[in-house]
C-alpha cells in the first residue's frame, strides 16, 4: 500500500515488517527452512509403497501440489500474496547480502506490450494482464477493483532499454541498488477508467464476431458495467453458477425425453449443453483469475518510485538516450490500450489462448 520507495532497505524486508527495528525476518534462516521441509516432502513421498506406474505418477502429481501448497505457505506466514513475490525478495536479500558484490537489481512493474520496438504491439506471453483484457473483451460486467489504484504497466521495449543502461553504469560502477521500472508515479492510468475504456472495446469485439460467444437459454449474464466487492463478485458467480446447473440439469431431462419420443429438437439441446459446460468453465476460470489479481487491483493502491531510472538517463549519452528511450510519462495510455495491448494481445497472445476455451467463450 501507498509509495514504494527505492530507498527502502532491501535486507530483513517482509510485507508485514513494523519498520528498521523489526528483526524478526532472516533470509538465510527463512531458506534453511524451507529447504528442510523440502526435504521433508521429497523424505515422505519416497517412503509411500508401489512401483505401479499410475501409482508413481499420482506421487508425482501429491508431491508437486505438497510443494506448492508449502511455498504458498511459507509466503503467505510472511505476507506475501504468492510464492512469486516471495522468491523475488528472497533473491534479492541473497545478493544484497554478499559482501564485495557489485550489483544492480532491476524491478519491472508489469511488462506488457511494446510501444516501439520490435513493433508497436508485439508481446510474448499472456501471464500479466492479458487474462484481466481477455476476460474484459470477452464481456466480463462486474469488476472487484478500486477505481483509483493506477495498473502499474510498461512496456516491454522500455523495460529492455533501461536494464541496458543500468547494465552499462553497473559496468562503469556508476549504479545504484535499485532500479524500479514504474510509470504511475509520472504518468499513471487508474483502473476505472482503464476497465471503462476495456468494456467499450469489448462491445466493438463482440460487433465483430470475434469472441465466439453463444447464447443460453435460462441463464441471465449481465450487460452493465458496475464495479463491485470482492464479496459482491464472488457471491455472484456462485448464483451464477448454480442457474448454470439447474440449466444443466433441466435440458438433460429434455434431452432424455425427445430421445425417448423420437421428437426433433436434440441437435440445439447438446449445443446449448456443449453453451453451458463453456459458460461454467469460464465463470470458474474468472473466479480464479481475479482471486489472483485481488491484491494488485483491490486490496492495495501502490505506485513505484521510479526517480533512479530517470537519474541513470540523465548520465548516458543524447545517441545513447534515442537508442534506449526511457519515457513512459510521453505514452497516451487510451491510444496505447487500444492500439498497442489490445491488438497486441489479439495478434500474439488469444492464438495461444484460444486452445483453453475458457478464454474465448
Amino acid at each position: 500500500e501507498g509509495l514504494v520507495e527505492e530507498s527502502d532497505p532491501i535486507l530483513g524486508f517482509y510485507p508485514r515488517r513494523k519498520g528498521p527495528a523489526d528483526k524478526t525476518f532472516n533470509h538465510t534462516e527463512e531458506l534453511a527452512q524451507c529447504r528442510e521441509r523440502i526435504r521433508q516432502v521429497y523424505d515422505s513421498a519416497a517412503s509411500n509403497g508401489d512401483n505401479d506406474e499410475s501409482g508413481a505418477t499420482a506421487r508425482s502429481r501429491e508431491l508437486t501440489q505438497r510443494l506448492v501448497t508449502l511455498g504458498r505457505q511459507r509466503a503467505h506466514n510472511w505476507g506475501w500474496v504468492n510464492t512469486y513475490t516471495y522468491a523475488k525478495s528472497l533473491g534479492e536479500q541473497t545478493i544484497a547480502a554478499e559482501t564485495n558484490l557489485e550489483y544492480a537489481i532491476v524491478r519491472p512493474a508489469i511488462v506488457e506490450s511494446a510501444l516501439r520496438f520490435p513493433m508497436p504491439g508485439w508481446i510474448e506471453g499472456g501471464r500479466t494482464a492479458a487474462p484481466l483484457v481477455l476476460m474484459a473483451l470477452g464481456g466480463l460486467k462486474e469488476w472487484p477493483i478500486r477505481k483509483d489504484i493506477p495498473l502499474e504497466v510498461v512496456p516491454v521495449d522500455l523495460v529492455a532499454a533501461a536494464t541496458l543502461i543500468v547494465a552499462g553504469l553497473l559496468l562503469d560502477g556508476r549504479a545504484e541498488r535499485i532500479y524500479q521500472l514504474g510509470t504511475a508515479d509520472m504518468n499513471p492510468f487508474e483502473l476505472g477508467p482503464l476497465v471503462k475504456l476495456l468494456d467499450s472495446e469489448s462491445k466493438k469485439f463482440k460487433t465483430n464476431g470475434q469472441n465466439g460467444a453463444r447464447s443460453v437459454p435460462f441463464v441471465e449474464t449481465s450487460s452493465r458495467l458496475r464495479f463491485v466487492t470482492a464479496e459482491e463478485a464472488h457471491e455472484r458467480r456462485q448464483r451464477q453458477q448454480k442457474k448454470i446447473e439447474r440449466a444443466h440439469a433441466f435440458i438433460s431431462k429434455l434431452r432424455k425425453t425427445l430421445e425417448t419420443t423420437g421428437l426433433p429438437g436434440g441437435a440445439t439441446l447438446a449445443g446449448w449443453t456443449t453453451a453451458l459446460r463453456g459458460l461454467s468453465l469460464q465463470t470458474s476460470f474468472r473466479e480464479q483469475v481475479l482471486e489472483q489479481y485481488l491484491p494488485f487491483i483491490l486490496h492495495n493502491r501502490y505506485i513505484f518510485e521510479s526517480e533512479n531510472i530517470r537519474g541513470a538517463l540523465a548520465q548516458v549519452s543524447a545517441r545513447d538516450r534515442e537508442l534506449l528511450p526511457w519515457d513512459p510519462e510521453r505514452i497516451d495510455w487510451r491510444e496505447y490500450w487500444v492500439s498497442h495491448q489490445i491488438q497486441g494481445i489479439k495478434r500474439w497472445i488469444q492464438p495461444e489462448a484460444v486452445r483453453d476455451w475458457t478464454f474465448k467463450i
